[in-house]
């Protein structure tokens, strides 16, 4: 199973090259790639340890970190899936960062190395200083 929803609509070898991010519950059923999957109820839960958030910057778009306050705990996250040509993916939903507040999950910047997909490094989850931020 592969990250990222493929929609219905996408045909043939362009499945490689066609790449979703996290579907905003508040944009769910106006986004075609995702509309069908959740009519279908193609639905499912992501455990996920953490997970990445964008915040425009003052120079840049800035990567946040979001994970259970307790170490020992998993976040479950609504998500969808489809099957398409044989290929199986899946996509969590996500809503506005900020209203995160309410359950016991915190956030921190962390290095904009995340935003390279072949980069895997443990320090894509460690916090950064306020002065890395602003670079």
């Amino acid at each position: 199973m592969r990250w990222g929803l493929i929609p219905a609509f996408i045909h043939g070898d362009s499945t490689s090259t066609f790449h979703t991010f996290n579907a905003r519950i508040e944009s769910l059923l106006d986004k075609r790639s995702y509309k069908c999957s959740f009519q279908e109820g193609k639905r499912c839960v992501v455990v996920v340890q953490g997970f990445y958030e964008w915040k425009v910057g003052i120079k840049k778009k800035q990567p946040f970190y979001f994970c259970p306050s307790n170490p020992d705990k998993l976040l479950m996250m609504a998500g969808l899936f489809a099957h398409n040509y044989e290929k199986q993916a899946y996509q969590f939903l996500t809503d506005l960062a900020d209203n995160l507040d309410n359950v016991s999950v915190i956030k921190y910047p962390v290095t904009s190395q995340v935003n390279n997909s072949t980069y895997n490094e443990p320090n894509c989850i460690k916090p950064i200083t306020e002065e890395e931020e602003h670079k």
